[in-house]
């Protein structure tokens, strides 16, 4: 925080959104959403994401419970305390997750 605070000072109107990794441990009120609340951070986008990847690595991450699902809780924290959400979603039943929980705008990302 103290790095971004720095770094965006000298352009106080340009809104930043911070990448926050949604598999994190903690519950949604203890990790960024909860510290950006009046920060400089405008809003949070889930990255880096799991919906990058694939194969036995995604099924790995998903059996230990880094999922796609932890994002959207995350995005959906952050979206009640008031930050713009802007998550990054790919394919259709992601987007409708976000769309029904979290979002303020789509990142689609169809790979």
């Amino acid at each position: 925080m103290t790095w971004a605070r720095r770094s965006f000072q000298s352009s106080p109107n340009t809104p930043v959104l911070a990448g926050v990794n949604g598999t994190d441990s903690l519950p949604p009120d203890q990790t960024l959403p909860a510290r950006t609340r009046g920060q400089v951070f405008a809003g949070i986008q889930n990255f880096p994401t799991v919906g990058l990847i694939d194969g036995s690595f995604r099924i790995s991450l998903e059996e230990t419970g880094m999922s796609y699902s932890k994002e959207i809780e995350l995005v959906a924290a952050a979206r009640e305390f008031g930050l713009l959400t802007t998550p990054y979603v790919f394919d259709t039943e992601q987007a409708k997750q976000m769309t029904l929980r979290a979002r303020t705008s789509l990142l689609p990302t169809w790979v």
